[in-house]
């Protein structure tokens, strides 16, 4: 597969080594040392960074052990590092006032990942994307995303006609009862052709000064204050405004099998319990498959429950991502049990 995309960008410029996670809090989520654990022994890059932008995020615990293994662990500025983008006729102050005005984290880091990535260039992961297996063959290309399957696409939301609304409705009645079925992932197989086919930024790479990463972030300046705090605005629906879901000669949109094998709300069966062969292997599962984006919040939402050490430890044989992470649940457990000990 990534032969064909080289073919197709034979003068495509070589990405930076380097892999950007974001971390914003005072505490790291299990899952995110996960991903960058994952990242450092699966991804075959040179560099795996963590940027945070809370001091006190330095001597959590987790990030302690990260950085002993080799995790870069960087303070951000953000204010900073967008004042070091350089993009012609970017409105820098205008990027200023959206930051002082986000208090998400999540909407937060969709300006971090554009402006790190313009500027410094890489592959910019969720902290809920381990990746399967190693990245390299990624670096070949000037910039990538990838498409998942979804029911409320741009053009749905800008819609004021209510049927592309109760299209939507019935899309995601249907993907419930998919998601909800044990026999569900191969019910979706069936449908998901009646699903838009659009732009994730959960995992996105950029050679630095990517004209399409440039073209986002004009585009989020741009954006009025009602739009730019709506949830996604920023994000996702931005992304695809500008790329139309289409491949360009700075940004090849990947199939759904490289990041997002299991999409929005259908990730629940990654956290279903069910009985796997003893030799259940993800990666042997999904060959296209470069990381696994696990919309983590999905677990959260159906069970009340976090993806910590605790619950790993009970769901390591009988759910996909038990499988997925198992080689690292017992450090996680002695981890979260020194950090426990440390906060007494």
């Amino acid at each position: 597969m990534t032969e064909g995309w080289r073919d197709s960008n034979p003068t495509a410029t070589e990405l930076p080594s380097t892999a950007h996670l974001v971390w914003t809090g005072s505490t790291l989520a299990p899952v995110a040392w996960l991903t960058a654990v994952a990242t450092l022994e699966r991804a075959e890059l040179a560099r795996v960074v963590l940027h945070t932008e809370t001091p006190e995020l330095h001597d959590d615990v987790l990030v302690r052990d990260l950085a002993r293994r080799g995790v870069e662990v960087r303070p951000l500025d953000l204010p900073a590092l967008l004042r070091a983008v350089e993009v012609e006729g970017l409105d820098v102050a205008r990027l200023l006032a959206l930051v002082a005005d986000l208090q998400q984290p999540a909407a937060r880091a969709n300006l971090v990942r554009l402006a790190l990535l313009e500027r410094e260039g890489g592959i910019y992961l969720d902290t809920d994307a381990p990746p399967l297996r190693s990245l390299r063959p990624l670096l070949a290309l000037p910039g990538f995303a990838g498409l998942e399957h979804v029911a409320l696409p741009v053009r749905t939301l800008d819609s004021r006609s209510p049927l592309p609304w109760m299209r939507a409705g019935a899309l995601m009645a249907v993907r419930e009862l998919c998601a909800r079925g044990d026999a569900g992932e191969r019910a979706f197989g069936r449908v998901e052709r009646f699903f838009d086919r659009s732009v994730n930024n959960a995992v996105l790479g950029a050679a630095p000064g990517n004209p399409t990463i440039a073209r986002v972030l004009l585009a989020a300046a741009a954006l009025p204050d009602d739009l730019a705090r709506k949830r996604y605005r920023l994000g996702t629906k931005l992304l695809e405004s500008v790329t139309q879901n289409r491949d360009s000669a700075s940004m090849t949109m990947l199939p759904p099998e490289a990041f997002y094998p299991y999409g929005p709300e259908m990730s629940w069966h990654l956290f279903r319990s069910r009985a796997l062969p003893a030799d259940f292997d993800l990666a042997r599962q999904l060959p296209q498959t470069f990381a696994v984006h696990l919309y983590d919040s999905v677990l959260r939402r159906r069970t009340g429950q976090s993806l910590d050490g605790t619950w790993l430890q009970r769901h390591r044989d009988d759910t996909m991502v038990g499988r997925l992470v198992a080689p690292w649940i017992d450090e996680l457990c002695a981890l979260d049990a020194g950090r426990a000990d440390a906060a007494r």
